[in-house]
């Protein structure tokens, strides 16, 4: 037997010694299909996203109408509030401070507790007071006023002693302008032994609004005491005096207060009034001329040293200040600059008429009262407000 055709016949034997069948050939998708996949593969990652920039970009809008509606009418908003927790405050500081009185003083001998009734103090409710505080402060920081209201409320009811809950409620009365309900709480905490730098100014501000000058001056007197450093107090006390007339006393705390805060434009302004108001216009002008050296464009600046040079008899030097305030701000407003009464002896002048028919001529069909001309320039003496 011919040896090829015996293999041949051993194959057909033995499965194994077979050839492999041949792979089937693989074939590729149609192109439609394989950009459909493709698609489909991305489309829920996409979808996700989209969702995701929808509810930041709602959350956004949220809070931004959310700030624009308080910005718009807090103090409104938040005085209905207010007026609600009126009267629980009330009842509270009622509480407060009989439950203070009661108790015998510091230093005395009170009566005797009885053997059979131990003191107690109910740890559980300060800690949850404390932490009501806490929260409070915090939806205030936030801006949530009506939350931070209820916290603090829910803090005095806890401990109606809390000294620090009644300083953040006293805030939050200032934030919405009721003196009146927040001179209550600062009283309190007063009463309940609160000393505090900012509680001390803050309650001397009411006092002065209310012409309680006397008050004011004590309270201030103990904020020093209490601190060696008191720039609001300084500022304030400053500001009392001037209103009150007493020049040498506001000046030395206005210059006080500078030693700290000699940034203070409006202390600087009020340091070279105090100067010009005792008949020292010259030592007004030196003054002014080194805030102007600092701030040469400050309009407010300018105004007082054209003021300063015309009570000093230096009328091109008031000329000169006055044309820099004329760049500044407008001829109509050195206009009406003109009719103060520190102006009155130099538009009598031939150079101060000479200015003012110039001024006249540019600035001829003004639509603008004078009280609104000059309000920019005006020395502000409103308190300063303490947050704390």
């Amino acid at each position: 037997m011919d040896p090829f055709i015996a293999i041949h016949k051993k194959q057909e034997q033995v499965p194994w010694l077979k050839e492999p069948p041949a792979e089937p050939e693989w074939s590729e998708p149609p192109e439609d299909e394989r950009g459909r996949k493709s698609r489909h593969r991305w489309l829920w990652p996409l979808t996700i996203l989209l969702l995701l920039m929808l509810l930041v970009y709602a959350h956004w809008r949220f809070d931004r109408e959310e700030a624009r509606r308080k910005a718009e009418a807090p103090p409104d908003v938040m005085r209905r509030a207010g007026e609600v927790n009126q009267q629980q405050v009330r009842d509270l500081i009622h509480g407060a401070l009989q439950k203070r009185e009661s108790e015998p003083a510091r230093g005395r001998a009170g009566p005797a507790v009885p053997a059979d009734r131990a003191a107690r103090f109910d740890f559980s409710a300060v800690q949850a007071s404390e932490n009501k505080r806490q929260q409070g402060d915090v939806l205030m920081d936030l801006g949530k006023q009506d939350l931070a209201l209820e916290a603090y409320v829910d803090a005095l009811r806890l401990n109606p002693r809390h000294r620090k809950a009644w300083q953040s409620l006293a805030r939050w009365y200032l934030a919405v302008e009721e003196d009146s309900m927040a001179q209550v709480c600062l009283e309190t905490a007063m009463a309940l032994g609160a000393q505090d730098s900012a509680l001390l100014n803050a309650l001397s501000v009411i006092y002065r609004q209310q012409g309680r000058l006397d008050e004011a001056l004590k309270l201030w007197d103990i904020n020093r005491t209490l601190s060696q450093a008191t720039p609001e107090s300084d500022f304030n006390e400053a500001l009392a005096r001037l209103e009150n007339g007493e020049v040498r006393l506001a000046r030395q705390r206005i210059e006080t207060y500078l030693a700290a805060h000699a940034d203070d434009r409006t202390a600087v302004r009020m340091q070279a009034y105090t100067w010009a108001a005792e008949g020292e216009p010259l030592k007004s002008m030196m003054i002014l001329k080194q805030a102007l050296r600092r701030w040469p464009r400050e309009a407010a600046l300018h105004a007082d040293a054209a003021a300063a040079a015309a009570l000093a008899w230096l009328p091109e030097l008031a000329v000169e200040h006055l044309a820099w305030l004329t760049n500044l701000t407008s001829p109509e407003v050195v206009g009406a600059l003109l009719r103060e009464p520190a102006f009155s002896e130099f538009i009598q002048t031939d150079l101060g008429r000479e200015f003012e028919s110039g001024l006249q001529t540019a600035g001829r069909g003004s639509t603008l009262s004078r009280p609104r001309l000059l309000d920019p320039l005006r020395l502000d003496l409103a308190p300063q407000r303490t947050v704390y």
